[in-house]
């Protein structure tokens, strides 16, 4: 049975869990076309690790999206805060 589906389902647009990783990764910066986007569906449909590869990808995506631009400054801290922090760094500024 498996030797009848996978070339009916590579006709159909099913690709590799390889072919799926690189389309996953570029979602994410990019709009992938319809017939990319249903490649990657009918693929997740059989493959579970894909699937769960695809998820994380999107939630780490969306937590990235919601970063600020700029990182936090120490501008409003008083000076004795920042000498506070200084001294348990050891000296070191970053």
């Amino acid at each position: 049975m498996r030797k009848l589906m996978i070339p009916l389902l590579t006709r159909c647009g099913v690709v590799s869990c390889r072919e799926a990783d690189r389309l996953i990764s570029r979602r994410l910066d990019a709009q992938l076309t319809w017939r990319e986007q249903m490649a990657l569906f009918w693929h997740g449909c059989f493959c579970a690790t894909c699937r769960r590869y695809s998820y994380q990808q999107s939630s780490t995506g969306q937590r990235l999206g919601r970063l600020p631009e700029e990182p936090p400054t120490t501008a409003g801290f008083s000076e004795e805060a920042k000498s506070k922090m200084k001294a348990r760094l050891g000296g070191r500024s970053y």
